[in-house]
């Protein structure tokens, strides 16, 4: 197509190669800061920790179902009693598949109390250095940390 004839305001209109280069860096600019202010990786721990938490709430429910029928909690200290609860619970016994968030059981000997536990990832990350027993049971003898989320029988 021939241009020569329409007036040179109308074929010489458009965006110069410098003018894309501008708005494409700003549009990078955008979306970069957007990016780190939402910062994925970290909403995906804290969902994650969300998902926990009604977990440990859904078998506690059970737990207290359990009680109501046997006057004691199971015993155990360690994993979930999934044998115990299962026939309280919809569905399967919630289970963590990552070992270092894994849910943490404990009964005391009077089994009249239990405490269930799970590592936080959005709030840090320190299993490393708990070996043994799943990492959230440390926390019956030495407390609860900003890291550890724990629910215990409400007596």
């Amino acid at each position: 197509m021939n241009l020569k004839h329409l007036p040179s305001h109308i074929w010489k209109s458009g965006f110069t190669l410098v003018e894309l280069i501008i708005v494409m860096a700003i549009i990078g600019i955008l979306s970069a800061s957007v990016i780190g202010v939402i910062n994925p990786v970290q909403q995906q721990k804290k969902a994650s920790d969300s998902v926990r938490r009604a977990d440990l709430a859904k078998i506690s429910t059970a737990l207290e179902q359990y009680y109501a029928d046997h006057n004691a909690y199971p015993v155990g200290s360690g994993d979930i009693p999934s044998a115990d609860i299962s026939n309280y619970m919809r569905g399967n016994v919630p289970t963590e598949t990552n070992t270092d968030y894994r849910y943490c059981y404990i009964s005391t000997l009077n089994v009249q109390d239990y405490v269930l536990c799970s590592v936080s990832e959005a709030m840090g990350d320190n299993t490393a250095s708990i070996t043994g027993s799943p990492a959230p049971c440390s926390v019956v003898t030495s407390g609860p940390e900003p890291d550890r989320y724990c629910v215990a029988n409400p007596f």
